[in-house]
Order: structure tokens, then sequence, then C-alpha cells
């Protein structure tokens, strides 16, 4: 009997620290980037109630189409970036123990990704919602040909805000001088969780400049771009940007943009 016990103890123990228990107060948000993908009528996981309680998650959906309707966010240049920025500049200070950031048909990314959602630990804090799905990528700036420079002054510029370094620039080219490139790695079709620990690692201005940066001014780097201290300038020689840089281009969506 005491073994049995023993046992059972030791069950609950580990059931306690890598379930998601409701009723310790574990909350789950799932945040998603939405179009005009629902148009035609919104997925079961929206429309079922049973199935947000079956995998302990509440929903928060920011819509693009509605001016007077709810969490209008009308413009951002980068898809679902835009949209994640904003749920962590708004709901910095009540942000959840888990946001799970996802596209409008996530389905399309992970098959899994539901079941994943019903796994989360207390302790989760970040977790790649495409594992197994989507291969890592590397990159330099040199990948985009003449989109380089673009590409590596809006990372840098992303870098040294994130950094807090925006006001030291020798602290800043001292960790990532121009003489090396810069090396990129990541998954395609940007699905994931973090946990409000990771997100409060940086202070709120932080994540607002990055929203402003990332998501809602005409360009990521607004002025000339510091060509001596790019290591494509350096490399290429080559000052002339491009009219429209890659990372423009790709994903813009705003109520204007037909499809």
């Amino acid at each position: 009997l005491k073994m049995m016990v023993r046992k059972m103890s030791l069950l609950h123990f580990v059931l306690l620290f890598t379930s998601p228990l409701t009723a310790f107060g574990f909350t789950k948000v799932l945040v998603q980037a939405v179009y005009k993908e629902w148009t035609n009528g919104k997925p079961h996981w929206v429309t079922d109630p049973a199935i947000q309680k079956k995998h302990n998650f509440t929903m928060f959906t920011y819509q693009k189409l509605d001016p007077n309707a709810p969490n209008y966010f009308a413009y951002n240049r980068g898809t679902e970036t835009g949209v994640y920025l904003k749920y962590v500049v708004d709901h910095y200070h009540d942000f959840p123990d888990v946001a799970i950031f996802v596209h409008a048909k996530p389905g399309e990314h992970q098959g899994n990704w539901l079941h994943m959602l019903g796994c989360i630990s207390p302790n989760a804090t970040w977790y790649n919602i495409n594992f197994g799905m989507m291969p890592w990528t590397t990159r330099t700036p040199e990948f985009w040909e003449e989109d380089g420079l673009a590409q590596e002054q809006c990372w840098r510029d992303a870098l040294q805000t994130l950094w807090e370094l925006k006001d030291d620039k020798e602290e800043f080219l001292r960790r990532l001088p121009p003489t090396q490139p810069i090396t990129m790695s990541a998954t395609c079709c940007n699905q994931f969780l973090v946990s409000r620990a990771m997100i409060h690692k940086r202070p709120l201005h932080v994540w607002k400049e990055l929203l402003q940066m990332i998501a809602m001014q005409p360009k990521c780097h607004m002025d000339e771009p510091d060509y001596e201290n790019l290591f494509e300038f350096n490399r290429t020689g080559r000052v002339k940007l491009p009219e429209k840089p890659y990372y423009e281009k790709f994903g813009e969506w705003s109520t204007n943009q037909k499809g």
C-alpha cells in the first residue's frame, strides 16, 4: 500500500508540473493574424467553445477589414509580425502565462497544432509551433542580393533597439562589427508560443519601438543607411537601395491591398 501511495504521489507530482491545469490559473491565449482568410466562414476551432475548453485556451483576434469593429489594426508591413507585436504592446501588463501566435490557417503549417496547444507546460518559455514541419533556414544579407544592404540595416536597427543600445553605438558595433556578416536562423511561417516571463525581459518601450519600426512606419529604416557600418556595403560597395526592399514587398498587408 505504501508503495502504491508513493507511485501515485509521484504521478501526481509529474502531472502537476507538466500539465496545463486550469484550476491553478494557467492562462493560454491564442492570437491569430487574420486578413481575409475567414471571409467564407470561421474555422471550427474558433466557433466551437468545446474545442477551446478541451485544449484550455482563449482567443484574441485582430481584424483589418472594419475600422468600426473591435480590435482593428489597419496596417502593417510584415503580415503576422505586426499583429504579434501589437498584442505584446497592448497586453504587456496583462500578458497571459503563455501567448500562442499563429496564422489564420495554422494547420497549413502544422497539422498537429491543436493537440500541441493542449500539451503546453506551465514552465514553457518559447516553442516553435511549426516544429518538425518547417526546416530551419540560415541566411545572411547576401542571400537577398541587391536587397541585402537594406535587409542588414533593418536587422541592425531591430537588434540595436532590442538590446537598448540606440544611445551606445560603440558597444553595439563591438557586439556586431561591420567586418562580419549577420547570420539569421529561423523557420518559415512564424508560429510560436512565448511566455510572459520572456516578454517581460524587455521593457514595454522596447516593444513599442519595435512595433513602430517593423509594422507601422513607412520603412524599417527611415534615414540613409549607416553605410560604413554595414558589412554588405563594405562587401559590395553598393550604395543605391532598391525602390522597395524585399522585406517591404513580401507580406504587405493593408486595407487597400487586393486579394
